[in-house]
């Protein structure tokens, strides 16, 4: 049996056949899987298959073989080759910055791109300019935009703002199908689809947008904040990838394109092009630039295999590959910004608190089972403690219902418990200790649940202060209203919850900003703490964490200082888990 390198009828990937003996060969591959109807193997035909093969001696290649990878060599040239920047003659409704002239001049000549643009330095500004001049040059029919739910209404302001040719922008409800098809088949020169990427996982949106791309012709596609897309196994980014492909342009926005490590690259640039990376799967790709270790399940489909990231290789490759398909800039290189001071406000939890946190800690240390299950439990008893530290607590209750088969079902659900009034409650006591010294500055107080953020409002208005309100409570369309009345002085302060009101929003006239506590994703803290830090802000602003001692506070804290989800921190530190519930990690 010889080796052959041949390619299949649809010309995207090689198919290789040897004897035994020569599998190595194969191996070397960083993208192969076996074929057991064809007794071959197959490769996808991506930059780092190429390379691997255009390195094997080529009387083993067929014809067709070398001509994929001639071509794919010349296509990839093309594409590399210096280009006509973006169009001198567009009429700008706003001049642009350098850093987004910078920016829309390495992005126009790519059909796939990332703006790695930090909040609030014009990521949405540079985007529409680049998608209307493509539609000005005929190279776009119209555009689908997917960004956060809450957020379809800013994008559609921004577009007001700097779209310089007429547009109908559309921000479609499942629920009014025909007000949907009336605009899909309506005539015009520019539509524009916004769309939320929590709607994505109902199967009526994403019909919807299916259908807008399929009737234009050619199109666009946006994700604004990729970083909802970066698990790749996620339904929400599988659904995103269909779209990619059907759209001949894609962009990328995101502030924090790596939060997590740089393993969050590899399905954003699935989404804007496989090629770029050109590694073919997330394992692969693991393996090429992750370093694995830690726990080693002893069964299932990864027995004996590591399991957890514990370090990182190869970075400057990936970053070379990435480089020319991206442009990358923090706020403090935009703009000249002062500085950020931070401050830490030690409290401590009442009797009453300590005496519940204690129960809730010895019932919740779990130190055996796999890793999973404990970091896991771990979690969850976490997620009760910070509650007490808060203030409150949780009380379970039965509710009984009937499925949709008549039979009887049981709900539980549960009751917020009030462990210490509002007016003993060290933190909220804390919070109006800031107010008194910040007096006549605004600021925003952020919390991460409900009980405490009516209860932070009541006090706060006791004091006789204006509050707005910015948290899942409040509708939609209100948000950006109170934030502009914040803005012109209307409220004193600002009350919210980060994983809400943490994106998307501008509150430049906030100079004191205080963390009564934290969720568990550091992009939710990385986000709210940049609301009121950007262009237009010129005083030096000050951000306070109200720090329980001796207690999960302490733990969440040091996550936020190493930029870590709660998660991630408990993991590496599972051996030591008893000590988390405590605050003493090291």
């Amino acid at each position: 049996m010889s080796s052959d390198i041949t390619i299949d009828s649809d010309g995207k990937q090689f198919i290789i056949t040897c004897p035994v003996w020569a599998n190595d060969l194969v191996r070397g591959l960083p993208n192969r899987k076996w074929n057991k109807t064809k007794r071959a193997w197959t490769a996808p035909i991506i930059r780092a298959n190429v390379e691997a093969i255009d390195a094997i001696d080529k009387p083993m290649m067929t014809v067709g073989a070398i001509d994929a990878v001639a071509t794919y060599k010349k296509e990839k040239q093309a594409e590399s080759a210096p280009g006509a920047g973006f169009p001198s003659w567009y009429p700008f409704k706003r001049p642009p910055l350098k850093h987004q002239v910078d920016a829309l001049n390495k992005a126009y000549k790519h059909r796939a791109f990332a703006f790695f643009m930090d909040m609030q330095t014009g990521k949405s500004k540079t985007v529409i300019d680049t998608v209307t001049a493509h539609r000005m040059e005929g190279h776009i029919q119209a555009v689908l935009v997917l960004t956060k739910k809450t957020l379809r209404g800013n994008f559609a302001n921004a577009l007001e703002d700097d779209c310089p040719i007429p547009y109908s922008v559309y921000l479609p409800f499942t629920d009014k199908p025909k007000e949907f098809d009336n605009w899909l088949y309506s005539k015009h020169d520019f539509k524009i689809m916004v769309v939320g990427w929590e709607s994505l996982s109902a199967g009526g949106m994403a019909t919807m947008c299916e259908r807008f791309l399929l009737s234009h012709h050619p199109t666009a596609i946006v994700g604004d904040e990729t970083t909802y897309i970066m698990t790749h196994t996620a339904g929400r980014a599988k659904v995103t990838e269909k779209f990619a492909r059907m759209a001949e342009y894609r962009y990328a926005l995101t502030g924090t394109p790596a939060a997590e490590g740089p393993m969050n690259l590899f399905q954003q640039f699935e989404y804007l092009d496989p090629d770029i990376i050109g590694i073919g799967d997330f394992y692969a790709f693991r393996n090429r630039y992750a370093i694995m270790g830690g726990f080693t399940p002893k069964e299932g489909p990864m027995r004996g295999k590591p399991t957890q990231v514990v370090g990182y290789q190869n970075l400057d490759e990936l970053m070379e590959l990435i480089g020319p398909y991206s442009f990358q800039v923090m706020k403090n290189d935009a703009y000249d910004l002062p500085p950020k001071r931070y401050a830490k406000r030690e409290i401590e939890i009442t009797k009453e608190q300590r005496a519940v946190y204690n129960t809730i800690k010895k019932d919740g240390i779990l130190k055996h089972g796999d890793e999973v299950t404990v970091v896991q439990n771990t979690l969850e008893t976490l997620l009760r403690l910070h509650q007490v530290v808060g203030g409150y607590t949780v009380k379970p209750r039965e509710i009984k219902r009937l499925d949709k088969d008549g039979n009887p079902k049981i709900k539980i659900v549960y009751d917020p418990v009030e462990l210490v009034v509002p007016e003993k409650n060290p933190k909220i006591i804390e919070v109006q200790s800031i107010v008194e010294e910040a007096r006549h500055k605004q600021g925003i107080v952020w919390a991460v649940y409900s009980p405490e953020i009516h209860a932070i409002i009541q006090q706060l208005k006791k004091m006789g202060l204006r509050v707005g309100e910015l948290h899942g409570g409040i509708d939609e369309q209100d948000r950006q209203p109170m934030v502009d009345a914040f803005a012109r002085g209307d409220y004193d302060w600002v009350v919210g919850n980060a994983s809400t009101g943490g994106m998307g929003y501008t509150m430049m006239s906030a100079e004191v900003n205080v963390f009564y506590n934290n969720t568990h994703k550091i992009r939710d803290r990385l986000q709210a703490e940049d609301r009121s830090w950007g262009q237009g802000q010129t005083k030096s602003g000050i951000w306070i964490d109200l720090i329980a001692s001796k207690t999960v506070d302490v733990t969440i804290a040091k996550a936020v200082a190493e930029k870590e989800d709660l998660h991630n921190y408990i993991r590496k530190r599972i051996k030591r888990v008893h000590t988390l519930f405590d605050g003493e990690t090291e």
